[in-house]
């Protein structure tokens, strides 16, 4: 179980890089892993699929640590992102600025004294497509807009701009009277390619959505009001909005987002955070639908849910008249509004080590039991580990698991400790302590790190938990039973070991052996080195006291044919067969097997049997410019090559 008392404190520096991880869109990252080419070898960043690990991989590398984030800082910068380059600025001089707050811009919080960009529209409560008005807590909202402005000089260009990001809270979890889009269905059910779409034409399905007028002065030219940012979108706590088909930038006055008249735009939404969440949306003050989007998910709208007509951007000179744009409605034309409204939290109380009372952790239903895990280690002050157990009545729980399926289920929720410590009984009265990671290892690292304590093999090890063998499966997982039991030990039975010397009688070498004295000549073969790997065409024999033993007839076991402690055993590796290879044949080349002592003449008998050739006296084989008679030279035979003269 988890302690909070742990030392292991989540510093400043890893809750900002989380922090941060949490903002970059899906195309963010590839284009990271791209700028930092020269930087990183492409084989380590192509398995990452989340900031984090992407930002551990730059520390590993050398190229970020806590007193030097400016190579980050340019990244992010490099790739349009200077909403985020700015948070990394900031947090290295110290001043951390609040998530999705952008210095010089007019995004920050929905307190209208923190200046002229800001507008708090206390009676905007918009209820989403197909949810009740109890639903929502109309305290907790704050709302997005996005309004046209003055054209620029005469250019038939206009801009769009995000004064303001709101989000509220769902006491569930609603579904939308549309489909849902996804990340893979971006286009509109139906359109029409002849039918010019407009995001302010005809109203005649969409109620306009309630706004309050503001006094709010209207940018002419964003581009010549003092500090001028392009950020390509606009992020505030944990969610995006960007119009995709044009550019967004961030002044003092606000966030504008410069089009073309004419120009088809897309919304593109993100919602960084692991929890669902509610999102509606109007356009011109009137409302074009509302959507469930789930932790971590991105899609793009590209038309209202009423109408098969793509949003497209219109100077209000310049649109035609079935665009029906009413010139009045100064505040409402070109305005984008986005209201996020997560779902409701519930309290979950978790069993943690050395705590008598379980943690309390508000959390997300529609979350992941990973996301779960890593909020109760964020309380807990300790890194993320998603290898860490957490289990509901002592099974364990998958990461991806939903958090709503564990709170359906009635038990105890309990986070095991990250490292657990063993208690090994060993045969030979001795006791041991291993430490272990439950989440991460199987039965072979146990013992593995019983082989590092006590100098037994694995191989020699039988490891039990009560009556069950664990080393029969060694890479089965730890014993449930175990990992959640008060009292975890095991017992492991070890070999009665009896060391002896082996002397090799070719190179005079000797080696001192540790070995079971229950095994047998076989399993000494496979102790010596040198006999691990031999041809199949040698063989072992031991001498011991003047006695001969074969590992292949002496099948005893080593006390029983007289190897005992202290024992002193001579060894030998015979040829038992060569092969000799005939060329000059009628069939091509034969190859025979002979023994080390056979001659000439024994070849020719392997030559004239194998091939059934009739006996031939004067026969000859020659190699290297030497013949060879089988009735002169009765020597055994040297090399392996050799051509038949008959």
């Amino acid at each position: 179980m988890a302690s909070a008392k742990d030392d292991n404190l989540l510093t400043p520096y890893r809750t900002f890089l989380l922090d941060l991880s949490s903002k970059l869109l899906t195309d963010d990252l590839e284009k990271l892993k791209f700028a930092c080419k020269d930087a990183v070898p492409y084989g380590k960043t192509e398995e990452v699929t989340i900031g984090f690990k992407f930002f551990d991989l730059l520390e590993q590398n050398g190229k970020i640590s806590s007193q030097n984030l400016t190579p980050l800082e340019n990244m992010v910068k490099a790739i349009g992102r200077a909403d985020l380059a700015l948070e990394v600025n900031q947090f290295m001089i110290g001043n951390d600025v609040p998530d999705g707050a952008q210095q010089d811009a007019g995004l920050q919080d929905d307190n209208p004294s923190n200046g002229p960009a800001v507008r708090q529209d206390e009676g905007d409560e918009v209820v989403p497509d197909g949810v009740a008005d109890d639903l929502i807590e109309k305290k907790a909202d704050k709302t997005v807009y996005v309004a046209t402005d003055q054209p620029l000089e005469e250019k038939v260009e206009t801009r769009v701009e995000a004064s303001h990001v709101s989000c509220g809270l769902l006491q569930s979890d609603p579904p939308a009277l549309n489909d849902p889009p996804s990340a893979q269905r971006t286009t509109p059910m139906a359109h029409r390619d002849n039918i010019v779409s407009t995001t302010s034409g005809r109203r005649g399905i969409s109620a306009p959505v309630a706004q309050q007028s503001s006094t709010k002065p209207r940018l002419s030219n964003p581009e010549g009001q003092g500090i001028v940012q392009y950020v390509n979108f606009l992020v505030l706590e944990g969610y995006s909005v960007q119009i995709v088909g044009g550019k967004h930038f961030s002044t003092p006055d606000g966030e504008f987002v410069k089009l073309r008249s004419g120009t088809q735009y897309k919304i593109l939404l993100k919602n960084s955070h692991p929890y669902a969440c509610n999102v509606n949306i109007s356009v011109d003050g009137y409302d074009v639908g509302g959507w469930i989007m789930h932790g971590g998910q991105q899609f793009t709208i590209e038309r209202s849910a009423y109408e098969a007509k793509k949003f497209t951007f219109y100077r209000v000179k310049k649109a035609p008249k079935d665009a029906a744009i009413d010139p009045s409605r100064t505040e409402e034309n070109g305005v984008v509004k986005c209201v996020f409204s997560p779902e409701a939290f519930v309290d979950i109380p978790v069993t943690v080590s050395e705590s008598p009372q379980p943690l309390m952790v508000r959390f997300a239903p529609s979350a992941t039991v990973g996301d779960l895990k890593e909020e109760i280690q964020k309380q807990l002050n300790k890194s993320p580990d998603r290898n860490q157990i957490l289990a509901l009545n002592n099974k364990e729980l998958e990461n991806h698991m939903r958090v709503s399926r564990v709170i359906e289920s009635p038990g105890s929720l309990i986070l095991v400790d990250v490292e657990l410590d063993v208690t090994v009984e060993v045969s030979t009265s001795e006791r041991c302590q291993i430490k272990i990671r439950p989440g991460e290892a199987k039965i072979i690292d146990l013992m593995q790190k019983i082989e590092a304590e006590l100098e037994v093999p694995i191989k020699d090890q039988k490891l039990f938990y009560g009556k069950t063998r664990l080393s029969d499966n060694p890479h089965k997982g730890l014993p449930e039973k175990l990992i959640y039991s008060l009292n975890r030990t095991l017992v492991v039975i070890v070999p009665d070991y009896i060391e002896i010397t082996v002397e090799n009688s070719a190179s005079g070498e000797s080696t001192t052996l540790k070995i079971d004295k229950e095994k047998r000549l076989t399993d000494l073969v496979q102790e010596i080195p040198s006999c691990r790997n031999m041809d199949n065409n040698q063989e072992v024999m031991f001498l011991v006291d003047g006695r001969e033993l074969s590992p292949v007839k002496d099948t005893g076991k080593l006390k029983s044919i007289g190897i005992c402690p202290g024992s002193r055993v001579k060894l030998e590796v015979r040829v038992l067969f060569i092969k000799v290879f005939v060329a000059g044949l009628p069939q091509g080349r034969l190859t025979v097997q002979c023994n080390s002592l056979e001659t000439f003449q024994d070849l020719l008998n392997h030559v004239q049997s194998r091939t059934k050739m009739a006996k031939i006296d004067d026969a000859t084989f020659s190699a290297k410019g030497r013949v060879f008679d089988p009735k002169k030279d009765l020597n055994t035979l040297q090399g392996n090559y050799f051509v038949f003269s008959p």
